[in-house]
Parts: C-alpha cells; structure tokens; sequence
C-alpha cells in the first residue's frame, strides 16, 4: 500500500520552497542589478575610455553564414522537416 501525503504538509510545504527559491534568485541576481544600476567604485576606478575596433572578417564570416542559414530556414523550413522525419524513420 502506498503511502500519501496529507494535505496539510503542502499547506505549508509548497509556499516555503517558493520563498526560498524566490531568496536564491534574489540573491543570485541582486549584485548584477546593483553593479549595473548604483556604481559605487571610485572615480579613479572606472575606466571611461572606450576604443571600438572593427571585427574581423574571420568573425563576420561566420555570422553573415549562420544569419543567412537561419533566414533561408526560417522561411523555408519544409527541407529541414523532410530531413530530420526521414532521420527518424531512419533511426527508429
């Protein structure tokens, strides 16, 4: 015979392991928030000069082929369906 649970353990149960989940996240994303938000360093501490360079055509490259890759699919994703139902007639 299997054992249940009354329900007064979730009366309880249930609302306490939401809170702390909800403190985990709290703490887990305040610093983040606070860093970004209130930047409390020294003047002499930051760093205000910001030198934007261009990329690298071997770092374009790749991204042009994987945005037009998600386009043409995204459009047209009939070719990607038929492939990967045949791989799984296929496997299974």
């Amino acid at each position: 015979m299997a054992a249940t649970l009354p329900v007064q353990v979730f009366s309880w149960l249930v609302p306490t392991v939401l809170l702390i989940s909800a403190l985990l996240t709290a703490g887990y994303l305040l610093p983040p928030s606070i860093t970004a938000f209130f930047d409390l360093r020294q003047e002499e501490d930051r760093q205000v000069a910001v030198v934007r360079l261009k990329p690298d055509w071997l770092m374009v490259v790749p991204i042009l082929i994987l945005t037009l890759a998600i386009a043409i699919l995204g459009v047209f994703p009939g070719f990607m369906i038929d492939a990967f139902s045949q791989l799984a007639n296929t496997l299974f």
